[in-house]
């Protein structure tokens, strides 16, 4: 007998709201073509989540919708409203769990505390310790229903339990970084325990209740998934964040070779959806008895809106061409075409960005001439990207006036933020280079 699951889950959207402009490369009766697609948002994410749950009620069969981290920073939207957006939108969608990502910590513990006031699905940290943490703060974390932290007393997580059918339990642990301090800014009296050995015992637990039905909502990134699945037997499902992996195949639409095929390490299966909200998987499972998956069917899809372009050679093309690319397209594992959800997409346009458009309006300089900006040095640009210097001389001009110590630290460009040292440090690094 085996248990069926329909599971939607989505990872790092980054408050991606809006869709994203793809380009993606086919070749098709031999030439070459690419395609500029808006993909995604959460419009088009809540449509696909709501098809698939009346699919799973129409089969009689259980669903899940799981969040694996870092719904927060990314766009103007984390930027004006710093998650209370975030949290008003996903508790739209109605997730069945989320995990906690670095970027949720970007701020300290205030906006996730924040967050997690606003919504009412569990939030899921089970190696973060808040067993030491100061209860006399505005916003501590500890006094949540609906999050689901490290037990110290039990030393292992907390998990969240499902039906997955009459007299079966699936159990859903949520396991985060555990070198939050190194690439968040947690509060100082917020810890984690090693991820490993966290999930280890927590496993082994549900192994004594006699539960063999287990998910892992990972925000390790996939070689962190990799070494779980190797360490921990008796996880059913990985389901991950943190690298913006793909999995799948996606080589036929021109996509980058950081997408992975679906990989069972241990008689584990492990599945990330990307980045930004531009994709989702949509899959149906089956399980054994003893908590293994035996079937597998659907995986991550990129929504496509039905406005598209193709171009071969920056010439746009259309007719007959474009006819026979749009059929490609359709019948292109990996790509599905989907309308928006008019409730959020009404919220997003209504609320939300008059004043994201009102931010793009104003002008912060003028440049006599456009700024390349790479993020490495090129031929063209052996020093680099014209525009980083400035941003590093941004940051300095308010700092010369700060008595010492002054951090020296490294900028990426892509990410505009100084990432990895403590809130309470912040201001006093110094940019000394920009990537």
């Amino acid at each position: 007998m085996t248990y069926p699951l329909y599971l939607a889950h989505i990872n790092d959207t980054h408050s991606h709201f809006d869709a994203s402009l793809l380009h993606f490369h086919i070749q098709l009766d031999g030439e070459h073509y690419q395609i500029d697609a808006h993909c995604g948002g959460y419009a088009r994410l809540a449509s696909a989540i709501k098809q698939q749950r009346k699919q799973a009620q129409q089969q009689g069969c259980p669903s899940l919708l799981l969040h694996a981290g870092d719904s927060f920073q990314g766009s103007l939207y984390f930027s004006q409203y710093k998650g209370k957006a975030n949290a008003r939108l996903l508790e739209l969608m109605a997730p069945d769990a989320m995990t906690i990502g670095n970027h949720e910590f970007d701020l300290g513990n205030a906006p996730i505390s924040q967050f997690i006031d606003q919504v009412s699905f569990p939030v899921l940290a089970g190696n973060m310790d808040l067993s030491m943490e100061d209860q006399r703060k505005t916003l501590p974390l500890s006094n949540h229903n609906n999050l689901y932290p490290y037990q110290a007393e039990q030393q292992r997580a907390s998990y969240l339990l499902k039906d997955l059918a009459e007299g079966v339990k699936l159990a859903i642990i949520g396991i985060t970084h555990d070198q939050m301090h190194n690439i968040g800014c947690p509060d100082p009296d917020c810890q984690f325990i090693d991820a490993i050995s966290c999930t280890q015992a927590t496993v082994e637990h549900l192994h004594q209740q006699d539960i063999k039905h287990i998910i892992v909502l990972s925000h390790l990134g996939y070689q962190g998934d990799v070494a779980l699945a190797k360490a921990v037997p008796g996880i059913s499902v990985i389901v991950g964040g943190h690298s913006h992996t793909l999995s799948g195949e996606f080589r036929h639409l021109g996509l980058p070779e950081s997408a992975m095929g679906q990989l069972w390490q241990q008689g584990c299966l492990i599945l990330h959806a990307g980045k930004h909200a531009e994709s989702i998987g949509l899959s149906r499972l089956e399980f054994t008895a003893d908590g293994k998956v035996v079937k597998f069917e659907g995986g991550v899809q990129f929504l496509l809106g039905k406005q598209w372009h193709a171009r071969q050679n920056d010439s746009l093309v259309s007719g007959k061409i474009k006819a026979r690319i749009a059929e490609y397209l359709a019948q292109s594992e990996g790509l599905r075409y989907q309308a928006e959800d008019q409730q959020i997409q009404e919220i997003i346009s209504q609320d939300y960005r008059p004043a994201i458009d009102a931010m793009r309006q104003q002008v912060i300089c003028q440049v006599a001439r456009p700024l390349a900006h790479t993020r490495l040095p090129t031929k063209l640009l052996p020093q680099g990207s014209e525009i980083s210097p400035w941003y590093a001389k941004a940051f300095i001009k308010p700092l010369r006036p700060l008595a010492p110590p002054i951090l020296p630290c490294i900028t990426q460009g892509g990410k505009g933020i100084a990432q990895g040292w403590p809130s309470h440090q912040s201001r006093y690094l110094w940019p000394f280079i920009a990537l």
